[in-house]
């Protein structure tokens, strides 16, 4: 069995960069950052 793992994708940093992203993407990328900060994801410490 392999597998292979992001590490970076779970890291605060990661979701911060991600939020920008989608905040400037279109409606569905939008939704998916509205998404990741209802789940906590937004890059700062809790």
């Amino acid at each position: 069995m392999q597998c292979k793992v992001k590490v970076n994708q779970h890291r605060p940093e990661a979701h911060a960069r991600m939020l920008e992203i989608y905040d400037a993407g279109g409606p569905d990328d939008q939704a998916l950052g509205a998404w990741m900060r209802k789940m906590g994801l937004t890059g700062t410490p809790k």
